[in-house]
């Protein structure tokens, strides 16, 4: 195996949540996240040509492939993928910076959970379409949208730049647009023409019903994404004065984002089986509500988090932290799943009643003080 396979292989354990098979150099992956993992390789090419927005472009598959082409090393890729590569080599650098982000908020929101975002790096639940993986889809396509867009606003990258649509046009209140606007349209676009690409290149007979969950829920994390622009002015003027005030739109952080996609995950929709395309809810009532946009969607029922369960990649809630005055998630209560937990005393030691000696020094005292550890049983 080489240099650049043995990358690929230890840093898409981070995302093979979304990938069935194994790492080897006859093998291929399926998930997208392994392919910013060449993001060192990247090769510049003063020729670019940065794809127009709009729909979903499947004419791209029918670009010649150069031999040397980095892009279609990358294994797991579709035609359309790897076209999009090669349009956008220094975007597709940015792929990396996003999967890492996306993990990072996953293990934040779901610290205090049964599930904390840890078997998201195990294949074995891969093939399962449970709340969390609907989560991951989402964050994760959510995620480049993000990262790719305020790489375009540093100016990182070559293919795109500010949205610079409205710039010098006047607000309602006598305000200018100006500044470096986020171009959150080109975020969207290349999200949608990279992430759905594995299913949007099917016919559309030929989807199945996970194919129809997927594309559903990487949607909706665009979607929460789209509606987390805000404007943000600046004041121009004798000592602060605002006679002139200009305007721009910008992203708000991302953890923003995977709070919102948290509450969404406690409210996802769980969809019949017996429709092969269509998402229609689970259940015998014909009056129920149809599936939003705006809902995160699952087929299979998530896995018992609370033993461990080697098999499935479950490593249990046993040894976690747990709060034991608390009745949120991280209760000892909840945390443990009703089996205990142990307490351990712990004493600390630190700088207390410190005073200012004249002159010049600072005399503190050294204090102990206890602290209880509560951890599941």
């Amino acid at each position: 195996m080489d240099l650049i396979s043995f990358r690929t292989c230890v840093t898409v354990a981070l995302f093979s949540l979304l990938s069935t098979r194994t790492c080897s150099n006859h093998d291929t992956l399926t998930t997208w996240m392994h392919l910013g993992l060449l993001s060192s390789n990247v090769r510049h090419d003063p020729n670019m040509i940065t794809l127009p927005r709009g729909s979903f472009h499947p004419e791209l598959v029918t670009l010649p492939v150069a031999q040397s082409d980095w892009c279609q090393s990358i294994e797991g890729l579709v035609d359309h993928q790897i076209a999009l590569c090669r349009k956008n080599p220094q975007i597709f650098a940015k792929v990396e910076d996003a999967a890492q982000m996306a993990l990072k908020e996953c293990q934040h929101q779901f610290r205090s959970e049964r599930w904390n975002c840890t078997n998201i790096k195990d294949r074995r639940n891969a093939h399962k379409e449970t709340k969390e993986s609907a989560f991951i889809t989402a964050i994760m396509s959510a995620a480049v949208v993000h990262t790719v867009v305020r790489a375009c606003s540093a100016g990182n990258v070559s293919e795109c730049g500010c949205d610079t649509r409205k710039t010098s046009q006047k607000g309602a209140d006598g305000w200018t647009w100006s500044g470096c606007s986020d171009n959150v349209d080109f975020g969207l676009w290349f999200s949608r023409q990279f992430n759905d690409a594995p299913e949007e290149v099917k016919r559309k007979d030929a989807r199945s019903l996970r194919d129809a969950i997927h594309l559903h829920n990487k949607a909706t994390g665009r979607a929460v994404i789209h509606g987390q622009v805000q404007k943000y002015c600046r004041c121009h003027g004798v000592s602060g004065s605002c006679e002139l005030r200009t305007c721009w739109r910008r992203l708000i952080p991302f953890t923003n984002t995977s709070s919102v996609l948290k509450q969404k995950y406690h409210r996802a929709v769980r969809v019949a089986k017996k429709y092969a395309t269509k998402l229609r809810r689970r259940g015998n009532n014909t009056k129920r509500a149809p599936v939003s946009n705006q809902d995160l969607v699952y087929l299979d029922k998530s896995p018992d988090y609370c033993r461990q369960d080697i098999r499935k990649g479950i490593w249990g809630t046993t040894g976690r932290v747990c709060n034991a005055t608390s009745t949120e998630s991280d209760s000892c209560g909840i945390l443990c799943c009703g089996r205990g937990f142990n307490t351990q005393i712990t004493w600390e030691r630190k700088k207390c009643e410190c005073k200012f000696v004249w002159c010049c020094e600072v005399v503190c005292k050294t204090c102990s003080t206890s602290k209880e550890v509560h951890t599941c049983k």
